[in-house]
């Protein structure tokens, strides 16, 4: 047994080490859009029902599968492909790329590893390689071959990822229509009802059939009972508790679209530029008296009313007829009914009217208004936000009888200067003398000869960052540069143009800022702020990685803080983010976090409500990223808890304190088993944040701190950070609350990176001889 587990140990490792630094590198998925689920079919392989339930128990069996509900068993059962081997042939060889995963049917496996010589015998009903559906990038550890005639079936990973998105996006759709049955939701939007949908767990019942609406409005007892008429029925239920946290009281959100249906009536050909879902939290409700003046003729117009129940009349002046009889009775004026919907206050919706043209007077005993000010309509805050075009990087505009020259290979091989010392009085200044904030630069350049290159910073998956200088404004940037063959290599293009659109459209002080892109034959470039404090990480792990360093509370009170406000602001852009680690953010001179690399980033679209792409870095992947469920914006929040561990226990929550690393083990731990907590947090002052970490690393998505409807705004209302971070200095960016201020002489000034140029051997970049258009890197 002692031989068996060092074999299945060292069958996946990436690092058997013992050391803290952080091993395992990055996970790079394929992306999964919502057209690549939509348009999967699951090619069903024939089998019997004996082999069928032997398979199925094999998954059921399997940690990986545990999430996959009986019906999504058997549709993966379906998908498993039969492999027939002779004895001694291979089912593959030790270096192989790891995509398919094994369970045997009948006869004998043998796993051998040529390094040790160890093997292990796989027999009926168990099951291998594993590895192979969650690891993009896996190769085999050791060299299996059959030992007898065996008869194995196989599922590969894309067939396993597609099918798991394709089946949990069947769920909801069928819980979406199952839903739009609900009369008391029937005034719910599409999003709303979709989002419920996402919620819903499923219990038994009649086909069809729903109940229990009641406990969504009201904290009652049942009124009746409920008994399943036939076995194994299935009905979709939520909780009164998931709902209201998710979406908010039910008789909010009815109130709420019904004033957004109304402003959207009132305000028709007026609408287009106003976030009309805003504007709804804008309208109160006004009751009225019989003979209460609503609106007065010739008074400020300053509200618009629109009748929610009772009526009113608008008084109209008659129009007088010529007469020269000076006793000649006056025409009365003409009383117009106001019903419930009708509008009145027009007039505060008009530019060019100050007044009221006509007075509204109430009607009934009682008329309720929906009531919205002039103020409110012409306030910016309320109109919808579009996000900022970006202006294209490039030289300047060519004329038509201009030649376009070819793009250049980059010169990232010439010498680069070992120190460097340049005073920040060199680079480009505003009117008045203050340096150029981030988000104001606008550079211009071409190619990689319009900046001088110094020293790397740091190298990544694809490429290098540099410091560089641009040269016709002196702007001192990070150049972040990506190999293009690489990219293809990886299967990354579409990652990395996720990347960029997304550096480029985001704007908040906590989040790098991208200035332009361009590229050349052979590289992608990103022109990039440039944060001298160097990375979170060396602070808690030191220079060497191995250190483990603790944060007082209040430190780490103050990172995470700055990490859950970027962090805010992506997700209110529809942005996940999914790579919060320290390595990902960078301390800038006044002590404040930059979050950096959205290589992982994407936006979701108006009808995504969640992604299926498994990407990330193992020690902060949320357990809905790796069982392929799906995740959403709560994924970033479960990284936030690793982050937030790592500070004050000097490590990550889920790694063996002995630093051994195993990334299926790994998986397997954040999947099944709860963080165990160091003993340093039984300090009753660590008990808020004990409390706030157990809250964040909640496995259930849908219970886990953040994941409500008011997101990161639950986080920051902790108790923990309420104790421990002034949240209103820190959104100032006021420099007297960061704990730790970097020494940076000047923009240039490397000290804190502590790349080492005698070990790179990235200077070299591969032709890219591709078909992949990057065209678009130059928009």
């Amino acid at each position: 047994m002692a031989a068996f587990e060092a074999l299945v140990h060292s069958k996946y490792d990436v690092d058997d080490t013992t050391t803290n630094a952080k091993q395992g590198g990055k996970i790079f998925g394929e992306r999964m859009e919502l057209s690549d689920i939509a348009s999967f079919e699951i090619v069903a392989h024939e089998k019997t029902a004996t082999t069928a339930a032997l398979l199925r128990r094999a998954l059921r069996g399997h940690f990986v599968f545990e999430k996959v509900d009986e019906m999504h068993t058997d549709e993966l059962v379906a998908a498993m492909a039969r492999v027939d081997l002779e004895p001694e042939e291979l089912l593959f060889h030790r270096a192989d790329a790891s995509e398919h995963f094994y369970v045997v049917e009948s006869g004998k496996l043998a796993a051998i590893d040529e390094q040790s010589a160890e093997a292990c015998v796989f027999e009926a009903g168990e099951t291998l390689g594993d590895a192979a559906l969650l690891l993009t990038d896996a190769t085999r550890r050791v060299t299996c071959a059959a030992l007898e005639a065996t008869t194995a079936w196989s599922l590969d990973r894309a067939t396993f990822r597609l099918a798991l998105a394709s089946l949990s996006e069947a769920r909801a759709d069928a819980a979406y229509s199952a839903l739009k049955g609900v009369e008391l939701l029937s005034a719910l939007t599409e999003d709303q009802l979709r989002r419920v949908a996402r919620l819903s767990a499923d219990v038994a019942l009649g086909p069809g059939d729903h109940f229990g609406e009641r406990a969504l409005l009201y904290n009652d007892t049942r009124a009746a009972d409920v008994d399943a008429t036939q076995e194994d029925t299935r009905c979709f239920a939520i909780s009164r508790e998931v709902f209201e946290a998710h979406l908010g009281m039910l008789s909010d959100i009815l109130e709420h679209n019904l004033r957004t249906h109304v402003l959207e009536v009132a305000l028709a050909g007026r609408a287009e530029d106003l976030d009309l879902g805003r504007l709804a939290e804008a309208v109160d409700v006004v009751t009225f008296v019989k003979g209460d003046e609503i609106a007065t003729a010739d008074e400020p117009a300053d509200h618009l009313f629109v009748v929610k129940s009772g009526v009113a009349h608008r008084v109209e002046p008659a129009k007088a007829r010529p007469s020269s009889n000076p006793l000649a009775r006056k025409p009365k004026p003409k009383l117009v009914p106001v019903e419930r919907g009708g509008a009145c206050g027009e007039e505060a919706l008009d530019d060019d009217a100050d007044c009221y043209a006509f007075t509204v007077v109430a009607e009934s005993e009682s008329v309720s208004c929906y009531r919205l000010s002039a103020a409110a309509l012409a306030d910016e805050a309320f109109r919808k936000q579009y996000e900022e075009v970006v202006e294209p990087v490039k030289t300047d505009a060519l004329s038509d009888d201009d030649t376009v020259e070819a793009p250049q290979r980059p010169s990232l091989t010439t010498p680069r200067r070992t120190s460097v010392n340049v005073s920040t009085r060199s680079l480009l200044v505003e009117p008045g003398g203050a340096r150029p904030r981030a988000h104001t630069i606008a550079l211009r350049a071409s190619a990689v000869d319009d900046f001088e290159v110094f020293k790397t910073l740091g190298v990544g998956s694809f490429g290098r960052v540099s410091l560089a200088r641009h040269e016709a404004s002196h702007t001192v940037c990070a150049l972040k540069v990506l190999s293009k063959s690489l990219v293809v290599l990886t299967r990354q293009a579409r990652n990395v143009k996720s990347e960029r659109d997304l550096l480029l459209s985001l704007r908040h002080p906590l989040i790098l800022r991208c200035y332009g892109t361009f590229h050349d034959l052979d590289c992608l470039y990103l022109i990039l702020e440039v944060v001298m404090g160097g990375e979170l990480h060396r602070l808690l792990h030191g220079d060497d990685g191995n250190e483990r360093n603790r944060l007082p509370l209040k430190d780490a009170a103050f990172y995470a803080s700055n990490v859950i406000l970027a962090l805010k602001y992506a997700h209110g852009k529809r942005v996940l983010y999914r790579d919060v680690k320290p390595e990902n953010l960078l301390v800038d001179r006044n002590g404040y976090l930059k979050v950096v690399d959205f290589g992982f980033g994407k936006r979701l679209g108006d009808d995504e409500l969640r992604s299926y792409t498994m990407c990330g870095t193992p020690e902060y992947l949320a357990p809905e990223v790796i069982d392929g469920s799906g995740h959403a914006f709560a994924a970033d929040f479960w990284s936030v808890g690793c982050l937030l561990f790592e500070m004050l226990a000097g490590k990550t929550p889920f790694v063996s304190e002995d630093g051994s690393y195993n990334q299926i083990l790994l998986f397997k731990t954040i999947k099944s088993e709860d963080p165990v907590i160091p003993a340093t947090f039984d300090d009753p002052a660590l008990a808020d944040a004990k409390d706030c970490i157990l809250a964040l690393l909640d496995r259930d998505a849908n219970g886990r701190l953040g994941a409500s409807k008011r997101g990161a705004d639950d986080v920051l209302d902790h108790a923990f950070f309420k104790a421990n971070v002034d949240l209103a200095a820190v959104e100032r960016l006021d420099a007297a609350c960061s704990p730790w201020k970097p020494e940076v002489s000047d923009d240039l000034d490397c000290h804190n990176f502590n790349f080492d140029e005698d070990e790179d051997d990235m200077d070299e970049i591969e032709p890219y001889e591709g078909a992949v258009d990057f065209d678009y890197w130059a928009e």
